[in-house]
């Protein structure tokens, strides 16, 4: 676990757990935008009719949210709800936060198109990043995707070319994390079984990786 400071690094779209002063029961809201060292917007808190007397300029909020695999938390104060073109609250951009990493095996950026077969489907998807105990999925939701409809804990399977292997590979695995934003699926998986040679190509590219960088 560590503090760390600004630049936020989260997508627009991602889903927040909001921590009131004396509310109890479990407020969610979305994060709509942002500009770096000013101020963070966000979607109206739901549910809205209980805590809407807590929307006031300076009242302290906890904001806490999940991004690539890290847990960040930070205090914050608010600048303005706005009920007027739509309904919004501003928040101060937070001074520090804290992060803690919840996977076991880090995690490598990459890009690598692949089939998910989910529920007797097939469906277009793009593995976002990758280690030997799971990967990121990025599904969009096409027509041939319409049905996508991922459920935690469901059986997957994934098939792609790896690192310049001219045959593709199968990898069974179980969903661990859903996040939806706009026309995408982002999926996190877990593998379940990896044959000796889909873990050492994984292996050798993670070692790469770190080499380049």
């Amino acid at each position: 676990m560590s503090i760390n400071t600004p630049p936020l690094e989260v997508d627009i779209g991602t889903e927040l757990n909001i921590g009131f002063e004396g509310i109890s029961i479990q407020v969610t809201s979305t994060l709509v935008g942002m500009i770096t060292n000013e101020y963070l917007i966000i979607s109206p808190p739901n549910p809205l009719s209980s805590i809407k007397p807590k929307l006031f300029p300076g009242n302290i909020v906890v904001i806490k949210f999940l991004f690539n695999g890290n847990i960040y938390v930070f205090k914050t104060k608010i600048i303005e709800y706005i009920s007027k073109p739509q309904k919004l609250v501003f928040l101060e951009y937070p001074s520090e936060m804290i992060q803690k990493n919840i996977r076991s095996v880090p995690r490598t950026s990459c890009y690598i198109p692949c089939n998910i077969k989910f529920k007797r489907a097939v469906h277009i998807g793009v593995i976002t990043d990758i280690s030997e105990n799971g990967c990121g999925n990025c599904i969009k939701v096409l027509p041939v995707n319409r049905n996508f409809i991922p459920i935690k804990e469901d059986q997957v399977q994934l098939e792609c070319q790896f690192f310049g292997a001219m045959d593709e590979f199968e990898i069974k695995g179980s969903v661990r994390n859903i996040q939806k934003k706009g026309a995408k699926y982002i999926v996190g998986i877990r593998f379940e079984s990896v044959n000796g040679e889909v873990f050492n190509r994984i292996k050798k590219y993670h070692e790469f990786i770190r080499e380049f960088l």
